[in-house]
């Protein structure tokens, strides 16, 4: 399985990377791209994934690179635009919450998996914020062929 990561700030080296760095010891995982905006960010995890491609943008990166699923784990307000780039390219998703800054673009986004049968997973552990609910909601709602998910609790073990 071919994993991508986008945002490798902080949250990825405190949760994702000895995980991930594990997973791929296991032959679970094939770790071929990682993308940031910030060469440091890069430069700090590349060396644990020597072989993977590098990028500062999701669609250069998406361009150079096959990829089966992808973990998102840029700032929230940036989610929507990568999510839909990720949607059309076919790829499995696994978002660190939250998933969108609105309503609006949390239904494009699950428009946009759904429609392509694709899985997209948010790891949300704040199931009492409103938002979450607008969330649990809309998901309610897409019927039985949903593909849109929301965990709480362990997500860092993911895939």
């Amino acid at each position: 399985m071919k994993i991508g990561v986008i945002g490798c700030g902080a949250v990825f080296e405190a949760f994702y990377l000895d995980v991930l760095r594990e997973q791929q010891a296991e032959g679970l995982i094939d770790l071929v791209l990682l993308v940031d905006s910030q060469a440091r960010n890069i430069a700090a995890v590349r060396r644990y994934f020597p072989r993977a491609t590098t990028a500062y943008d999701l669609g250069t990166g998406l361009a150079n690179t096959h990829l089966d699923r992808a973990i998102v784990l840029t700032p929230p307000a940036t989610h929507a635009p990568i999510m839909q780039l990720l949607a059309k390219a076919g790829v499995h998703v696994y978002c660190e919450k939250p998933l969108t800054v609105s309503p609006i673009e949390a239904r494009l986004i699950a428009e946009s998996f759904s429609s392509r049968e694709l899985i997209c997973r948010v790891g949300y552990v704040r199931r009492f914020f409103p938002n979450f609910q607008a969330l649990r909601s809309l998901c309610s709602n897409l019927g039985p062929k949903r593909n849109l998910s929301v965990s709480d609790g362990e997500v860092f073990r993911w895939p």
